[in-house]
């Protein structure tokens, strides 16, 4: 479903405070801000994949007073404050353990759910801004502003902790045409790359997946003296040229979805198999070229190995052992439960798997320094 369909078409349009002379070529759409429509699903707590409800054709102001209102929720842990996608969710097959849940509960096994199945379309990008020096940060706001770029930005639950140096942060600004998963990516690239030199959104690339759960503002009580938020009402961007600077940056770290992706030149001491062994063969040459990527690498590329183990292993336990032995040797491993979970969200059906040549590409790459 489009969110900006259905726009009436009588409307008289606001003037928009900076002037068109003022923009850097195609990035600020024609689209007025009063014109564009947005959409939001919303989640109880951050590991719900079940909507509590949502809302569509919403304009700018509602979006800001339902993300960021007056003053942050209070709340003791990040898990207990709402979430959100920016987007609208459609009835599909259920997936993972909601799949499982369901099915033990009798209840229907097609629905709503937050997965990549699942989503539509989004009008809006939102991106978790983590670690960047304050400066950095607000000169990014202030280029958007200069831009005459609409936005919205709060920080973060983890915003002040003592281990947690830098701004954590969230954005949120509007674009003028719907981005399914592929644009959505490509788009959320090309903002971070126009405005912060692609360093913005490094520590967590998560976010320029549709389907990565945002929370709206909250804090710990001890930390509500350093909440903020800011917000500036201008233009909505161009969708189409965040595309197109996000397609032309991400061409070096694009992550191949399959063997057929990875270079032809393949790491030292590997060859592309055509299939690989069965068995503990098979295991042991996975965990021979796992060995050499470090686990503690940015999210996409971790999620990758995860998703390539599953799919050479047919998502078997002893799969899921290596998966998980090999995350353990990370400082980020946060346990067996977390890799169980990612475990469940991947699909054996899925149509263009991630194979053994995408651990050839990470290897490359990361001795390239690539990543």
């Amino acid at each position: 479903m489009n969110p900006l369909s259905g726009l009436g078409k009588n409307r008289s349009a606001k003037p928009l405070s900076v002037s068109a002379a003022q923009q850097p070529p195609g990035i600020l759409s024609t689209l007025p801000l009063p014109y564009w429509r947005g959409a939001v699903t919303t989640f109880d707590g951050w590991r719900r994949t079940r909507p509590i409800g949502h809302r569509e054709d919403v304009t700018w102001e509602e979006v800001r007073a339902l993300l960021a209102p007056e003053h942050p929720t209070i709340v003791p842990d990040k898990a207990l404050g709402q979430s959100f996608l920016p987007c609208l969710l459609k009835e599909a097959p259920l997936v993972g353990s909601t799949l499982e849940h369901a099915q033990k509960a009798g209840q229907p096994t097609t629905g709503r759910m937050r997965s990549q199945h699942h989503v539509t379309e989004a009008t809006m990008l939102v991106m978790d801004i983590d670690g960047l020096a304050k400066a950095d940060f607000m000169a990014g706001l202030a280029k958007l502003k200069n831009d005459g770029i609409a936005y919205l930005a709060y920080t973060t639950f983890s915003h002040g902790k003592a281990d947690k140096p830098g701004m954590r942060v969230r954005l949120v600004v509007p674009v003028d045409g719907a981005l399914d998963t592929e644009g959505y990516r490509l788009a959320w690239r090309g903002l971070d790359k126009h405005y912060w030199n692609g360093q913005a959104g490094k520590a967590d690339l998560s976010g320029a997946r549709l389907c990565q759960q945002q929370g709206m503002w909250c804090c710990h009580r001890d930390r509500l003296g350093q909440a903020r938020s800011w917000t500036h009402s201008g233009g909505v961007a161009s969708a189409a040229a965040l595309r197109k600077i996000g397609a032309l940056s991400s061409e070096a770290l694009r992550v191949p979805r399959n063997g057929a992706a990875a270079p032809s030149n393949c790491a030292k001491g590997f060859s592309r198999p055509a299939s690989l062994p069965c068995g503990d063969a098979m295991l042991a040459q996975l965990g021979k070229i796992i060995s050499l990527i470090d686990p503690d690498s940015q999210y996409d590329l971790w999620l990758l190995v995860l998703a390539v183990i599953f799919n050479e292993t047919g998502g078997s336990e002893a799969g899921f052992a290596l998966a998980d032995e090999w995350s353990s040797a990370g400082e980020k491993y946060k346990g067996e439960r977390e890799i169980r979970q990612k475990w469940h969200s991947f699909d054996l059906d899925h149509p263009n798997p991630a194979r053994f040549g995408s651990l050839i590409w990470i290897v490359q790459n990361v001795e390239r320094g690539v990543e």
